[in-house]
């Protein structure tokens, strides 16, 4: 299985290095070093997926080439071999970035396992790089950096996940890159939207039905339970759900196995919860319209995605990964985005968070007529995008049943925003198109909590 794989052997005992090149010559192809500067060489110019380094070299320490393979981000698993298996060289070794640690005399057993879990590691950290650019979770922020982390480890569990954040913050991207580097990922990626569900179709949706189960039931269906089985099940706006299917999803999760309508017979099913929601659950449940119980299924680890505006130093890289996407998915000629354009996209809100920005760039790709697209495209793509959105919002308020003020008061809101908007922010720019005295709108905007 890894006769292509290169592994470095590094220790100043040339039994130890003889020893190692029989126990491994056989399945892998084996470079040996007694030299500190050859074994660094070796790695700076081959790269071997795993180095096994001695803690002793001489009068040369093993943990310096530790040092230097994660200073160079270099992608060699590490694994210790030593002598010394005391507490403390052990932690140190796993801190400086050591995958593994071996004790001497080695066991040639005990060293394949260690070795073939580096190489299912390393295939794990390659296949997260490749997904997260496919998925364009490309970040510089350091919170989302944490949070790519979280997900590598939950990936190499099956324990529930609940994903928070706003809408469009990448929670069903998150989903996808956890099931995508799991165990789970040669099966079904089964994705349910709670909130798009009619009531009287939960149960036949979740759990299937048999042939002739209801009026136009006209041959046997799987519910996602049973699509899903062996893989992952995405429940999107699961706060959405009312607390009766609440308490048939518990039971599913709970039990492990489903029934479908119309049958007496009980399915097994293993199946990964991923669960994704925009509302506060926890408020939820102190008020009573969430189980509490089902809370604590789904919730064993939790990731809480932050919104667009609160990582901007990724909107540049988002922005020209959306862009490039786009070109290439429509067959359309390269376009570039001018550093005003990237700026101007750097300090608006996204109150749409990544979706909105991806619709943004996609908007621009059509709007720009010239190969660059600049400041002046931007600015009118998100003047539109601030129009639409602003019609919702009184369209909302007309069909509500808000009391008279308060509803003036939500006019008055949309009016001025959408006038600052126009006038980049500027309060006394604003001011003056609208006839009015600066220090007036600025009292009145501080009174709509506008400012």
């Amino acid at each position: 299985m890894y006769k292509k794989t290169t592994i470095l052997v590094v220790d100043d005992e040339t039994e130890i290095l003889v020893s190692i090149n029989n126990i491994l010559q056989e399945e892998f192809d084996v470079l040996v070093s007694r030299d500190f500067s050859l074994s660094l060489k070796i790695l700076e110019e081959i790269q071997p997926d795993v180095a096994l380094i001695d803690l002793k070299l001489g009068d040369r320490d093993g943990r310096e080439i530790i040092k230097s393979i994660k200073e160079r981000d270099l992608k060699t698993q590490i694994i210790v071999i030593s002598a010394y298996t005391d507490i403390e060289n052990i932690v140190d070794s796993i801190k400086l970035g050591a995958f593994d640690f071996v004790e001497k005399p080695i066991s040639p057993a005990r060293l394949k396992v260690a070795i073939k879990n580096a190489l299912e590691n390393l295939e794990l950290r390659k296949l997260l790089e490749n997904k997260i650019l496919s998925e364009g979770i490309t970040t510089q922020n350091p919170r989302m950096k944490e949070i790519i982390k979280l997900v590598e480890k939950s990936a190499s569990t099956s324990f529930p996940v609940l994903i928070l954040g706003e809408s469009g913050t990448g929670k069903e991207r998150i989903a996808s890159l956890i099931h995508n580097l799991s165990k789970r990922r040669y099966k079904e990626f089964v994705k349910l939207n709670c909130s798009a569900i009619p009531s009287e179709l939960f149960e036949s949706e979740l759990f299937g039905y048999e042939k002739g189960s209801f009026t136009g039931a006209y041959q046997s269906k799987k519910g996602k339970f049973e699509i899903a089985n062996g893989g992952t099940l995405f429940l999107d706006e699961i706060g959405d759900l009312s607390l009766e299917h609440q308490a048939k999803l518990l039971r599913a999760i709970e039990y492990g196995e489903i029934t479908k309508i119309g049958s007496k017979e009980t399915i097994k099913v293993d199946v990964r919860i991923v669960s994704a929601t925009n509302k506060d659950l926890e408020r939820m449940v102190k008020e009573k319209a969430f189980r509490e119980d089902l809370f604590y299924r789904i919730n064993v680890i939790t990731i809480h995605l932050p919104p667009l505006r609160e990582r901007k130093e990724d909107i540049k890289i988002l922005a020209e990964f959306f862009l490039k996407e786009t070109i290439q998915k429509e067959g359309l000629p390269n376009k570039y985005l001018t550093d005003e354009a990237i700026h101007l996209l750097e300090n608006y809100d996204y109150p749409g968070n990544v979706r909105e920005l991806k619709n943004i760039i996609q908007r621009l790709v059509i709007v720009s007529e010239k190969e660059v697209i600049t400041k002046e495209d931007v600015n009118k793509v998100i003047a539109t995008t601030n129009l639409n959105r602003d019609y919702d919002k009184l369209v909302s308020i007309l069909s509500s049943k808000l009391p008279p003020n308060t509803a003036r008061e939500e006019f008055e809101k949309i009016y001025l925003k959408h006038h600052l908007e126009k006038n980049q922010n500027n309060v006394s720019k604003t001011a003056l198109s609208l006839g009015i005295l600066p220090n007036n709108l600025l009292r009145r905007l501080k009174e709509l909590g506008l400012k």
